[in-house]
């Protein structure tokens, strides 16, 4: 069996639970708070908004040239997390999971977290640039993808108090 590279970022966010939850349960609606992406939309049968769960699909279309990935709900968590299979895109790797997830803080706070595993393609030269640049470049737009969930659940949670 072939060793899987693992990537976990958490960040503390002042938003309580429900309204990460919210946010993250828009499954076509992650460029909304997604740095990276310029267009992020459902695919297929379950295109309809608030019909995600396990088997729901999405494009997500990058801000850089025409890159894209696809990806497919496996595990759904109503009100913690999903995990998602990452089946197409032009990253470097291969049996690429990533869940996203978020659990109380206290005080209405939250922690919401990202965690991947996947297979660097290319064999030994594959493992050799995850280890000197995918890793880190993984980990730094998690933080990033986080960070903008942040901003964007605050947005959410001062306009539902203005209201």
């Amino acid at each position: 069996m072939r060793n899987k590279s693992k990537i976990n970022v958490s960040r503390r966010v002042h938003a309580d639970t429900q309204t990460v939850w919210r946010i993250l349960a828009d499954f076509g609606g992650m460029s909304k708070f997604n740095p990276f992406l310029s267009h992020s939309a459902l695919l297929g049968e379950q295109s309809a908004p608030k019909t995600c769960g396990v088997g729901t699909h999405r494009q997500c279309d990058m801000k850089v040239g025409k890159l894209y990935l696809r990806e497919k709900i496996v595990d759904w968590k109503e009100g913690a997390s999903y995990t998602v299979h990452i089946y197409e895109s032009m990253m470097p790797v291969n049996e690429l999971f990533t869940t996203i997830g978020v659990v109380p803080d206290g005080a209405g706070r939250s922690e919401v977290y990202m965690r991947s595993e996947y297979v660097p393609k290319f064999g030994a030269l594959g493992v050799i640039m995850d280890v000197l640049f995918l890793r880190m470049t993984m980990r730094f737009m998690f933080n990033r993808v986080l960070k903008g969930l942040e901003r964007f659940a605050h947005r959410q949670e001062n306009a539902s108090k203005t209201e």
